[in-house]
């Protein structure tokens, strides 16, 4: 019995990041069979498989490290004030639904640090896991691209999303099995940096999922995650000590690239508009100041800025974003700027506790990086530097929207455990759990964690 529990428990996090990433695509065939709703059970199912990490929380709270205690604390601070502001404010629910879309995602972390397993075993699986839904969702998406199924059409027609091009073949910025293209583009930018110390010529499946993962990447015309994805790819290379595999990774990457357009050729071959868009969404790079949707942030950035320093207190969490249509106005009220978002909701002493969790989580992340340096263990040292990759990426994407929620949120909290309990990890000897049903084997990295 005790080793049926453990080998639950420790699959258990890899059932939660499924259901992260499912839950939306099941729910827009549910609205598509019966009609469409703006708030869906599915919207929340994702919450409440997260449920028995409160339980664990007092359990596990000194398992989890300093560094990612530290951040906690404070995070929770700043959106437990920021939610009695709201409350106040008179958007009880879409309060309620924000403090538990922006908090549960760190209790991630607790199931995490509730496996017996290592810091390499834990980095695999969770990579491993995050590598696989990539790629299939990915698969769909190019599918998604090409032919747009019925119940993605209607999700498109009936959701308010903006800027996701025409539900028509080659027309649509792909969102995969997810609830936008942004999501789903930041999702799949720090997958593939996730599994940057899993790239190697001899992990080929991880190799032939990064192809599909990156021309996904690539229609979604999503130039933040561009922009993160080379920010982070650049930061793990500098910073890994195993500077030998860095040649190989960056040999598999353009054999990738390769295949990629390829693959680009191929589905794109039935419509003469697609290299015109992407050509133009690639120039934009290089030429901001024609682009409309900088000017239209410009604009956003000023309102936010008087209205926020306006209200100093700030208007509460639901006051912003996609829970804002279950506030009083019944609208829903977006910001292309995390940062500005926070500001307005949290004011100057709610978003005060909010960057320092996020100054902390990235400072931390960097000492145990410069602690990991001096180690001969090497792999360690590498999962090391790709979490301060992440956190940088986190730091650029909150820019452009909110990315410290939900399934980005899970994912945030998931590199950060690898920081905060490094050391207690490389320490832990592997149990007989590990032994019989996950032993961590460098030569086999590439092995799928999911079943076949």
């Amino acid at each position: 019995m005790r080793r049926i529990a453990s080998f639950s428990r420790d699959w258990y996090f890899a059932a939660v990041m499924i259901v992260w990433v499912v839950a939306p695509g099941l729910r827009r065939i549910v609205d598509w069979l019966t009609s469409f709703h703006k708030v869906s059970v599915f919207s929340v199912l994702p919450l409440v498989v997260m449920l028995p990490g409160l339980f664990l929380l007092a359990a596990r709270w000194n398992r989890l490290g300093l560094l990612y205690r530290t951040t906690a604390s404070f995070w929770f601070i700043g959106f437990s004030y920021a939610f009695v502001i709201g409350v106040f404010s008179g958007a009880k629910v879409s309060a309620l639904y924000d403090l538990v879309t922006f908090v549960f995602p760190l209790l991630f972390g607790v199931f995490l640090a509730s496996s017996q397993l290592g810091l390499r075993a834990t980095y695999e699986r969770t990579a491993n896991t995050m590598m696989w839904l990539a790629g299939l969702v990915s698969i769909y998406a190019i599918y998604q691209y090409a032919s747009p199924p019925a119940w993605d059409v209607y999700w498109v027609q009936n959701s308010d999303l903006e800027s996701i091009g025409q539900p028509v073949p080659f027309g649509l910025r792909v969102f995969g099995t997810l609830n936008s293209y942004s999501t789903f583009a930041h999702f799949l930018s720090l997958t593939l940096v996730i599994n940057l110390p899993r790239l190697r010529r001899s992990a080929w499946v991880t190799t032939l999922l990064y192809v599909p993962c990156v021309l996904a990447l690539v229609v979604t015309l999503d130039r933040t995650s561009w922009l993160a994805l080379a920010l982070g790819t650049f930061i793990y290379l500098i910073a890994s000590p195993q500077r030998g595999r860095a040649a190989g990774n960056l040999a598999t990457i353009a054999l990738a690239g390769a295949l990629l357009g390829v693959g680009l050729l191929t589905v794109t071959a039935g419509s003469q508009d697609v290299g015109t868009n992407l050509a133009q969404r690639f120039s934009t790079l290089t030429e901001l100041s024609e682009d409309t949707s900088v000017a239209s942030r410009q604009q956003q950035t000023s309102t936010a800025l008087h209205d926020g320093v306006a209200e100093p207190l700030g208007q509460g969490l639901g006051a912003v974003g996609t829970s804002s249509v279950a506030g009083a106005s019944g609208s829903t009220t977006t910001l292309d700027n995390g940062y500005l978002a926070r500001f307005l909701e949290m004011g100057f002493w709610g978003f005060g506790a909010y960057l320092i969790a996020i100054l902390a989580a990235i400072w931390g992340t960097w000492s145990s990086y410069r602690r990991k340096a001096r180690l001969a263990d090497k792999t360690a040292s590498s999962i090391i530097a790709m979490t301060l990759a992440v956190q940088c990426m986190f730091l650029a994407l909150e820019a452009s929207t909110d990315v410290h929620n939900g399934l980005l949120g899970v994912i945030f909290w998931a590199t950060l455990l690898f920081a905060s309990r490094s050391e207690e990890m490389l320490a832990a000897a592997p149990s007989t759990h590990d032994r019989s049903v996950a032993p961590y084997r460098p030569a086999m990295a590439s092995e799928p964690f999911l079943p076949a």
